[in-house]
Formats: C-alpha cells, structure tokens, sequence
C-alpha cells in the first residue's frame, strides 16, 4: 500500500498529501479512546481474532498488576484450546513476566 512507503518516499500533489493525512486521521480515531492499559486489552479483544496475539495479552495483564499470570495462561489454554506455537509463545511470555514480577518485589 502506498502509505506504507519509507521516508524517502516524497509526496507530490496535493491529492496525494490530503489522502495521507485521511488516512492518518482514521488510525487516529481508531485508537483515540485508548487511555489504560484496560483500554489496550478491550481493543485487543475486539479487534484481534487470532488467538495467537494471546501473548501480547499477558504482557497487558502483567502491566494491569495480575498477580497469578500462571493461572491466567491456564485460563486461556482452557478457554481457546491452544496447541502449537501459540502455546509455546504464551508459555515464554508468562515465564519471563513472572522473572520480572520476581526482580521487582
């Protein structure tokens, strides 16, 4: 997609500079409610079907203070019937949260 070009990319008209700053503007609104970490989890919720973005939900847990990450992964495995690779990435992602919470305390 053209708005995906890299910053040596120059604009020319200005059709092209309008439709990029249109486009800028709906990402913005997007994610322009998003002020917690709460928020961050219910946008992940809505908008991320695949169940393998499940350990990017941990690291939200985590920064939300959920103290039994174990029990969260548990919850999730249970609840989605994880096999494979996204079971494996969730595993690493609560090993090391779990590492950090013990750094902090």
């Amino acid at each position: 997609m053209w708005y995906h070009t890299g910053p040596s990319v120059s604009y020319k008209t200005e059709t092209e500079i309008e439709a990029l700053l249109a486009y800028w503007d709906q990402k913005l609104r997007e994610v322009s409610w998003i002020d917690t970490y709460d928020d961050v989890e219910a946008y992940i919720a809505a908008n991320l079907e695949e169940i393998g973005r499940l350990h990017l939900r941990i690291v939200i847990s985590y920064l939300r203070g959920v103290k039994d990450l174990i029990a969260e992964k548990e919850e999730w495995l249970r609840t989605y019937q994880m096999v494979g690779r996204e079971e494996e990435l969730l595993e690493k992602s609560v090993s090391y949260l779990i590492n950090k919470q013990k750094e902090e305390s």
